[in-house]
């Protein structure tokens, strides 16, 4: 019996290493819908840029810009703070008129900029999706996001 009560205490459906980690600083929290996006100062010939597009994914950069984004979804996560490395593979560049990447409350994000005009350099932002903007109707018109840039891990 003793043996019973040791393994039923010992064994636990918390996972520790996706625990709730606090929001580090130097966080942005933002509404992203059709109408805005998240935009920052990469470097001096180029501003990032994170938006929200039907019916529930990411765009970045619109195609205006002089470099190259990518995103990543790294699953569901408890939070910004539970974003830590910076992945390998699984970037896809997402725009209104081909790739999609889904805007999905509770994962984490990685994107990547890469200033292939100017610089070379890659740059990298983490972003948290908090919770979905909903409208009158019901229907989801964009997200509210944490996010920090430069993410250096």
């Amino acid at each position: 019996m003793a043996l019973n009560l040791v393994c039923a205490t010992g064994c636990s459906k918390d996972d520790p290493s996706n625990a709730s980690v606090s929001d580090p600083d130097g966080i942005v929290t933002s509404n992203i819908s059709e109408n805005s996006s998240v935009q920052f100062y990469v470097n001096a010939n180029y501003n990032g840029f994170v938006g929200w597009t039907e019916p529930n994914n990411f765009v970045l950069n619109d195609g205006w810009s002089y470099s190259y984004a990518a995103i990543c979804d790294m699953g569901a996560k408890k939070g910004l703070g539970n974003i830590t490395t910076i992945p390998k593979t699984g970037f896809t560049v997402p725009d209104r008129g081909n790739t999609s990447v889904a805007c999905q409350k509770g994962h984490g994000y990685v994107v990547q900029f890469i200033d292939e005009s100017y610089t070379g350099d890659t740059t990298y932002l983490r972003l948290y999706v908090v919770s979905s903007l909903v409208n009158t109707s019901g229907g989801v018109m964009g997200a509210t996001v944490k996010y920090q840039y430069p993410f250096v891990p």
